[in-house]
């Protein structure tokens, strides 16, 4: 099955930036887009409903985006009627991702279900991600593994519930998501500028 490849069109993808959405579906018989920032998402098939502004991509999903990567065999989209960003997003069927926080880091993880939210009040906006399903999440500390982990990525929190912790150092830091292994006592997760930090008591 040939796959269908959806193209977006702002200065990050989702809400990492919040600017204007453009939405064009491309293909080779079209002229090379002229916007330099392009997010990409791969997917078998897609669905749009037009009243709900839902969007579905469905088998195969990649995500290729300045500060986001992720792949995953389902995807719903909520675009908001107002100013065409995304509100919502639930990601489901072995999600990995690769994310940049408020301060460039690079976050990996890995969940059967990720749920992305954005709110803004008073001009400030709020964005978390929530993992289900066997999630882990990889700091500079190590390897967070939960029953449920959410990630404030304006903040910078993270709160997790029957948490474990793989602690890595510097040197010996894997460069993939390791196998889960329990600590013989819960974390305790606290935060500063430079982003989440992990301890254990």
């Amino acid at each position: 099955m040939k796959k269908c490849i959806i193209t977006y069109f702002w200065v990050s993808f989702i809400a990492i930036a919040q600017t204007n959405t453009h939405i064009l579906i491309t293909s080779t018989s079209h002229k090379p887009p002229v916007e330099v920032n392009v997010s990409q998402i791969t997917a078998k098939s897609a669905e749009f409903n037009i009243k709900s502004n839902l969007v579905i991509f469905i088998g195969n999903v990649q995500i290729v985006a300045p500060r986001l990567n992720l792949t995953c065999e389902r995807l719903e989209a909520l675009i908001s009627p107002t100013n065409k960003t995304v509100e919502s997003m639930t990601a489901t069927g072995t999600v990995t991702f690769v994310i940049a926080d408020a301060q460039n880091k690079q976050i990996k993880g890995r969940a059967g279900k990720l749920i992305y939210k954005s709110t803004t009040l008073q001009n400030a906006t709020n964005e978390t991600i929530e993992l289900l399903e066997n999630p882990v999440l990889e700091t500079d500390q190590g390897s967070l593994i939960a029953d449920r982990i959410i990630f404030d990525r304006t903040t910078g929190q993270v709160n997790a519930e029957n948490a474990r912790m793989l602690m890595t150092t510097q040197e010996n830091a894997p460069n993939h998501i390791p196998t889960p292994q329990i600590l013989e006592k819960d974390p305790i997760i606290q935060t500063n500028a430079s982003g989440p930090q992990i301890t254990t008591h």
